[in-house]
């Protein structure tokens, strides 16, 4: 017979994180609930000791543990999509291997809210930058446009967010295939909880500690190569919701990639992109006009 199922689970995408997993789990352990939680490992078939760290902890973890392996590395959107679905709890609180929070309720907090505000998908807060950077002791969310709620409007549109502070419903379900072309896959989260509900930000949560080192996925890349995975994620999400039929949402996103390409890319890259979408578009108006002239026909 199953254990059943916890509140919580905190899903943690490791890579390459033997310096600093153990700070990350220590974190988790410091967490004081009213509630059972566990933690869902998700290793990107690490080359360092990063699951031998983890290990080391299982003695106080028990069973509330889970480890996924793999011999092959996944990449972020597919090594998500497993933890994702591996995590049993309502709730999703997010922390990668590299990064740590600070405090002791910070989960109980977020879940008491979510608990009793069920128009809200998920809660947030601030974060501080750390590691061997210029941005070191920098908040990640600094202007006040940021530290507040965000609508469904607003999270639909992947408004930024710390993503190491999040804890959301878990009302996902399987990732769209299209996502796997997404390299910054946190704000297409954001867009597609924003289907479900707003988002609270809560101020009073002690910032929790975003590493930036020269292994991170996506601090340590040049911001050229940002705005190129910020605007590759937006296009992937635009084909989702034209797939599903959301047609004013995909060309906002599409515009919106459209317009940071504009503005950072080399020329020859922005209308590559351009021309693909508007391609890709094209046809999914012509497929669309064509289904629907065919069950004209058929009535």
């Amino acid at each position: 017979m199953s254990a059943p199922a916890p509140l919580l689970s905190v899903l943690c995408l490791t890579y390459n994180h033997e310096a600093f997993v153990a700070e990350t789990m220590e974190s988790f352990l410091a967490q004081r609930t009213g509630f059972e939680i566990e933690v869902v490992v998700a290793d990107d078939c690490s080359t360092d000791a990063t699951l031998h760290v983890v290990e080391g902890f299982r003695h106080r973890f028990g069973a509330r543990l889970r480890v996924l392996r793999t011999d092959v590395n996944l990449g972020v959107t597919r090594n998500f999509r497993r933890a994702l679905a591996a995590c049993r709890g309502r709730y999703v609180a997010l922390c990668e291997g590299d990064d740590h929070w600070r405090g002791h309720d910070k989960l109980q907090r977020q879940v008491d809210f979510l608990e009793a505000h069920p128009r809200y998908v998920l809660a947030f807060h601030d974060a501080v930058v750390i590691g061997r950077t210029s941005l070191a002791g920098r908040l990640q969310l600094p202007q006040r446009r940021f530290r507040r709620d965000a609508s469904r409007a607003e999270l639909s549109a992947t408004r930024p967010i710390s993503t190491l502070t999040v804890c959301f419903r878990n009302v996902l379900g399987p990732l769209p295939a299209e996502l796997d072309q997404a390299p910054a896959l946190d704000l297409c989260l954001w867009s597609l909880l924003g289907q479900h509900g707003e988002g609270r930000f809560m101020p009073d949560i002690e910032p929790a500690c975003y590493r930036v080192h020269a292994g991170g996925v996506f601090s340590s890349q040049g911001e050229r190569n940002r705005y190129v995975m910020t605007a590759q994620s937006l296009l992937a999400l635009s084909r989702v919701y034209a797939s599903n039929g959301q047609l004013a949402l995909s060309e906002r996103l599409l515009l919106q990639a459209g317009l940071m390409a504009s503005r950072r890319m080399k020329v020859f890259t922005t209308l590559r992109l351009a021309a693909e979408s508007l391609v890709w578009l094209v046809l999914r108006l012509l497929r669309t006009a064509w289904l629907t002239l065919t069950r004209r026909e058929l009535r």
